[in-house]
């Protein structure tokens, strides 16, 4: 399963969509650090512009699925499907902080009862089933132009790898990757001398 975000888009203001431009998913964040995940049952004929944060939505429905509350002195709360966590009774830090401080890797058991990690690397957040083999679960694709011949032009994309998988294990891995990746950017923006402040007021006027 492949799901594509609007190009150049932040992952916290974007929309989720199948290779067919079906909306699945939607994120926005508000002023005080909440973010709003709004899922979208597919087959409702609406279609997502594939270089804007926009479509054609005013026939389609939508439902909450989970916020985010993100805080900079206490635990973050996650809301999903009405149940409250905080990202301590979720994630597990584990393994040496490396090259992002004081992130680290996160272990993360899932509704299915597997336990997954989730990597992080300099350019990308991934996750892996915790196992000798460590498994690709999920991995995002970066944005390609095409530029010189030496790619198809694609946009950004979330993969998710697998057979079978339940529709509740799918929203968790768009949850918590958006919770990771987004983290992840600050601590890059932290270390190129650029302040979270700069992403907020990057996405007013988007």
């Amino acid at each position: 399963m492949e799901l594509f975000l609007a190009d150049g888009s932040d992952i916290c203001t974007t929309f989720f969509r199948t290779e067919d431009d079906e909306p699945l998913y939607r994120t926005d964040i508000s002023d005080d650090d909440k973010i709003t995940f709004v899922k979208f049952p597919l087959g409702q004929g609406a279609k997502i512009d594939s270089e804007k944060y926009e479509g054609d939505l005013k026939h389609v429905s939508g439902y909450e699925m989970a916020t985010i509350t993100l805080h900079s002195s206490h635990p973050d709360v996650f809301e999903v499907y009405g149940e409250k966590f905080t990202n301590e009774d979720l994630l597990e830090k584990v393994g040496l902080p490396g090259w992002y401080g004081t992130l680290g890797d996160r272990l993360w058991t899932g509704p299915d009862g597997l336990e997954y990690r989730w990597q992080m690397h300099a350019d990308r957040t991934e996750l892996v089933l915790n196992d000798e083999d460590r498994t690709v679960v999920a991995r995002f694709n970066e944005e390609h132009t095409g530029m010189f011949g030496f790619n198809e032009a694609c946009p950004p994309s979330l993969e998710i790898f697998g057979e079978n998988l339940s529709e509740e294990l799918i929203d968790w891995i768009v949850i918590l990757y958006v919770y990771m990746e987004d983290h992840r950017l600050d601590v890059k923006e932290d270390q190129d001398d650029f302040s979270r402040a700069n992403r907020k007021l990057a996405r007013k006027f988007r």
